[in-house]
């Protein structure tokens, strides 16, 4: 169900760049929302559509849209003088588009050790943090060997500092002032508000031998 999700998204994907290309090229406008409207009709269309999310499907909406949002503004950076390219967004492979994205609701985190999701339904999950805050979204990934991966989106206010052994962590963000770091012969690191970090002793020794030398 996972895989069939992810191949489902990428032809929309595909699909919804296709239509927006026709549309610049015949002087219609395209836009998010205007895909997005159209998520029925497509589901209506094509049943097997009916296997995902809405909310799934409305994302990948977004995603093409902010392709489309990056692209025109490097498009104006370039203009600017700042040597980058462009980059045209691009048809995705089989390869090329590799997540999928429950962006506010249809997901639950069950309490044996599952997860379920809207139209796909549980699959065990193995938890390697406990997750603080409210959970604002999900992601699914799968890398190049099949395996996959959840990344949890959370909103919290309270300050937790790392832990390994209770697994909590620091999830504030502290104001930090940038530091130069100078690569030494006398000292092996010395930063720029005077700490001096000395080499360990087996370079010490190397470094007597080949003095020596």
């Amino acid at each position: 169900m996972l895989n069939s999700t992810l191949d489902l998204c990428r032809e929309l994907y595909n699909s919804m760049l296709q239509q927006r290309i026709y549309a610049y090229r015949s002087g219609k406008k395209v836009n998010y929302r205007s895909q997005q409207n159209e998520i029925p009709e497509i589901k209506n269309a094509f049943p097997e559509y009916h296997n995902v999310y809405s909310q799934v499907l409305q994302d990948v909406a977004g995603r093409l849209d902010k392709a489309y949002g990056n692209f025109f503004r490097r498009v104006q950076e370039k203009k600017n003088g700042k040597n980058i390219k462009a980059g045209f967004p691009r048809f995705k492979s089989g390869d090329g588009y590799n997540s999928i994205t429950y962006p506010q609701s249809g997901f639950r985190i069950l309490d044996n050790g599952h997860i379920w999701l809207s139209k796909i339904g549980e699959i065990r999950m193995f938890m390697h943090r406990p997750i603080h805050g409210a959970i604002k979204t999900l992601s699914i990934k799968r890398d190049s060997v099949g395996d996959w991966f959840i990344a949890f989106t959370v909103q919290t206010d309270r300050k937790h500092d790392e832990n390994e052994s209770t697994g909590t962590w620091n999830t504030a963000l502290e104001p930090v002032s940038p530091v130069g770091i100078d690569l030494g012969l006398k000292s092996l690191i010395t930063t720029s508000d005077g700490i001096q970090i000395e080499p360990p002793e087996f370079l010490r020794k190397s470094e007597k031998k080949l003095k020596r030398a």
